[in-house]
């Protein structure tokens, strides 16, 4: 899914809120507002980690779903969403470690979203449920 890749990629040579540009024309008008008010904070703590080891996260074989007993109207869908993201860093992983090698690491991820169809017909998620 589309929201999930531009949400949850990071490359260490981007600004730490570039996620919030790339879903921009995935969501829909009141949550993009909220999201340009969230790059008011800072990177967090282990930005500068990231970006001492070039780390860059992808997410990999994503799925959605309607689950059978999401509710649902004609305008407005509940979609689950899975996928792996994978973290890999040039200089030994966030914390250090074997300078000069390649590391590696996955996690599962998902999110439960809103679904809203737009005037213009196109689908955009209007909230992150769970």
């Amino acid at each position: 899914m589309a929201w999930l890749q531009a949400y949850r990629t990071a490359r260490y040579d981007e600004a730490p809120h570039a996620w919030a540009g790339r879903v921009r024309p995935l969501v829909t008008a009141s949550l993009a507002a909220f999201y340009s008010r969230s790059q008011e904070g800072g990177a967090g703590a282990a930005w500068a980690q990231r970006v001492a080891a070039r780390c860059d996260s992808a997410v990999e074989m994503p799925t959605a779903v309607v689950p059978a007993e999401a509710p649902r109207t004609k305008n407005v869908v509940i979609v689950q969403v899975v996928a792996t993201l994978r973290t890999r860093c040039a200089v030994g992983g966030i914390g250090g470690g074997n300078s000069g090698t390649v590391s590696a690491g996955t996690e599962a991820v998902a999110a439960t979203l809103k679904m809203q169809r737009g005037p213009d017909g196109l689908w955009r998620v209007a909230a992150r449920e769970f």
